[in-house]
């Protein structure tokens, strides 16, 4: 395993998760910042990035988040780069909230021309009603939940066995790209993978500092670790999940 992975492949990989837009939450602060993070993305072989501004149910109402990335979207492509950058997908990182399956504002916040929603579960152990709320938001709407960054809940109570009955019942899991990195983590992630647990990788990239963008050393890793069959995967997940969409 080669201690330094720099060089990279372009792919159909796409970052699911991203917190790239200018101000919107705890990512990127300002767009020289938000370009920087695109710049890095291409540079790793990423062509295509959905950036999952945060939404809270319980802080803001919808109308006002959607007001607000669009109009840091704006700015954002608005900005003047010399050279060639991912395309954006645009899209919401949803904090889990009770009521959110039957919530008419849940579709507006799904990735763009799509019925893919990223979902961040409660940091606990869950119970059975924050499961059914995402079959509800399935039934009710039509939606694929994809839960973020799923190797956060693993260790609280019953979850990993919930998790496991949410990826057979076609809820999508993302892991964060520093699962596959972290040699701590490396062999637990690999086995998600390689098992058809995980379907899909985001950067949840905040900043080109202790959060930056990640995903090319993550896909070596798999590549090196398992095989491009395992990327393929992962490029065919993604493709799904953007088979409607338009970037914006």
């Amino acid at each position: 395993m080669k201690n330094a992975i720099k060089e990279y492949e372009r792919t159909n990989v796409v970052d699911v998760h991203s917190h790239i837009l200018p101000g919107m939450d705890d990512g990127s602060r300002s767009v020289t910042e938000s370009l920087e993070m695109l710049k890095a993305a291409y540079e790793q072989g990423i062509d295509a990035v959905i950036a999952t501004p945060h939404f809270y149910g319980d802080r803001e109402r919808p109308e006002s988040f959607l007001s607000r990335r669009d109009e840091s979207l704006k700015a954002l492509k608005a900005a003047s780069y010399d050279g060639p950058l991912p395309n954006i997908y645009i899209g919401a990182e949803i904090a889990y909230y009770f009521g959110m399956g039957s919530s008419e504002a849940l579709p507006s916040l799904c990735i763009e021309g799509t019925k893919c929603a990223l979902i961040e579960m409660p940091f606990c152990a869950w119970s059975r009603g924050e499961v059914e709320e995402i079959y509800s938001a399935m039934k009710n709407y039509g939606i694929t939940p994809i839960l973020a960054h799923i190797e956060r809940f693993i260790g609280y109570g019953k979850n990993l066995s919930y998790i496991k009955e949410l990826a057979e019942r076609d809820v999508l899991l993302q892991s964060n790209a520093e699962f596959f990195i972290d040699k701590k983590t490396r062999k637990k992630a690999l086995k998600f993978l390689n098992s058809g647990l995980v379907k899909l990788i985001g950067s949840d990239c905040h900043n080109t500092g202790d959060r930056p963008q990640n995903i090319g050393d993550a896909i070596n890793v798999i590549r090196e670790e398992l095989s491009d069959y395992h990327i393929k995967i992962i490029e065919g997940y993604s493709d799904s999940v953007l088979f409607t969409a338009a970037p914006v």
